[in-house]
C-alpha cells in the first residue's frame, strides 16, 4: 500500500483564494488528497465544488462535515454533487463537530453523538442508494428519495471518531465499509 499525503487548511483560514489555490497547487504537485474543515467561514461544500471545477486528479474530501450541520438529506445532495462535479474523486468525512459550532453557530443542541451519527449515516447511505430516507423524527411524514440520476453515485465515506465508543457505532453502519 502506497502512502497517500494530503493536504488541508486550518479551520481559521477564511480567504477563499487561498484556500482555492491550495488545492490547486496541491493538484498540480502530485499531492493525493484536499480535506477542507467545516467550522464558521465559507461553507465548505461550495468551496469543494470550486475546488473541483479547477483540479483534474486531486481527491477532495470533508475532513469533517458535522452531523449537528445539516440534515442528512442535505449531505446527501452534497455528496453527490460533489461526487458527480469532481469526477469521482470526493470523499465524504462525517463527525461530532463540536458543542459551539452545533449550538453557537448552528442553534441545534447538541447531545451525545454516537445515536446521531448512526442515524446520519444510515440516512445519507439509504439516499445515495436511491432508497426512500428511513424517517426517524417525523416518523408520520410520507419519505422521499433522491432521484435515480443523483442517487446513482460510489461516492465514499469516513467518519471521524476519536472514541471507542464512537469508532464502534460507526463500524456497525453498514459494517464500517461506505463505498
Amino acid at each position: 500500500m502506497r502512502l497517500r499525503i494530503g493536504l488541508s487548511v486550518m479551520p481559521l483560514e477564511t480567504r477563499r483564494e487561498a484556500i482555492i489555490g491550495l488545492a490547486t497547487e496541491g493538484d498540480r504537485l502530485g499531492y493525493d488528497g484536499f480535506f477542507m474543515p467545516e467550522t464558521w467561514g465559507y461553507d465548505m461544500t461550495v468551496l469543494l465544488a470550486e475546488a473541483a471545477a479547477r483540479t483534474t486528479r486531486i481527491t477532495l474530501g470533508t475532513g469533517i462535515l458535522g452531523i449537528w450541520n445539516r440534515s442528512a438529506a442535505t449531505i446527501a445532495m452534497a455528496a453527490a454533487t460533489l461526487h458527480a462535479m469532481s469526477g469521482g474523486r470526493f470523499e465524504l468525512g462525517l463527525g461530532a463537530s463540536t458543542p459551539q459550532l452545533a449550538e453557537g453557530l448552528h442553534d441545534t443542541p447538541f447531545a451525545p453523538p454516537v445515536p446521531r451519527m448512526r442515524r446520519m449515516i444510515t440516512q445519507i447511505w439509504a439516499l445515495l442508494r436511491g432508497e426512500r430516507i428511513p424517517l426517524a423524527v417525523t416518523t408520520n411524514a410520507r419519505a422521499l428519495n433522491l432521484p435515480a440520476v443523483v442517487a446513482d453515485t460510489d461516492a465514499k465515506a469516513r467518519e471521524g471518531a476519536v472514541g471507542s465508543v464512537s469508532k464502534k457505532a460507526n463500524a456497525s453502519v453498514d459494517g464500517g465499509d461506505h463505498r
